[in-house]
């Protein structure tokens, strides 16, 4: 992360795999488990799992009240 321009380094601790892969580069190189990197990205794809889930919530529920779910089966 630390070769990145510094506004990119922001862009880039919004994706979950970076810290995985700053996890993976401690551990290979300093020879440590960062748990904290670890419970980032767990943190991290949490919020974008709830956001996720929030907006389909939303736009489901306002399918729903336009009639644009039709029932189709038999």
């Amino acid at each position: 992360m630390s070769v990145l321009p510094g506004w990119l380094q922001y862009v880039a601790w919004s994706f979950p795999p970076a810290y995985v892969f700053e996890g993976l580069r401690a551990l290979l190189v300093e020879g440590q488990f960062r748990a904290d990197l670890m419970w980032g990205a767990f943190a991290l794809n949490a919020v974008y799992l709830m956001l996720g889930f929030g907006a389909f919530m939303a736009l489901f529920e306002a399918a729903r009240r336009g009639g644009q779910l039709l029932g189709q089966g038999e």
